[in-house]
């Protein structure tokens, strides 16, 4: 072999650790993107559970509130269930259906956010999976030399 081949090949060489580096670089990035979606996934299953845990708390006491509306009144004498206690019982009870209609629309917002960041998330996999390939490609042939 003759020198100017051994310098051709060198400079080969060179050139293909310089395209397996980029690709690293590039790969590192597009996962280091990609686990960002995922743990923003992640945090918002989080919060969805424990935003219908207290959905759930709310519906309880929203229950509660509406069996003590329609419950017989014969323990109450005077006008003071009708003036005073049933109409802050009604006021209760609507706040509790304010606050999960709250809820339920953060939750879907939510769940529409969690939904764009899983498809991100997706779409990055591909092109994942390509640098992988491109890499121990430039591998074999970095190898090969």
């Amino acid at each position: 072999m003759t020198d100017f081949e051994k310098m051709q090949i060198a400079i080969r060489k060179q050139m293909l650790i310089y395209e397996r580096n980029n690709a690293k670089s590039e790969l590192d990035a597009k996962e280091k993107e990609k686990k960002d979606y995922d743990d923003k996934v992640k945090d918002i299953t989080s919060i969805v559970g424990k935003l219908n845990g207290v959905k759930g708390k709310i519906s309880a006491k929203s229950s509660k509130a509406k069996s003590m509306l329609s419950a017989p009144t014969a323990g109450f004498s005077g006008n003071l269930y009708n003036t005073v206690y049933k109409s802050n019982l009604k006021s209760v009870s609507s706040g509790y259906k304010s606050a999960i209609g709250g809820i339920e629309s953060n939750v879907g917002l939510l769940n529409k956010k969690k939904q764009e960041f899983e498809k991100k998330s997706k779409a990055l996999e591909p092109r994942i999976k390509e640098l992988k390939s491109t890499i121990k490609s430039l591998n074999s042939s970095i190898a090969a030399l």
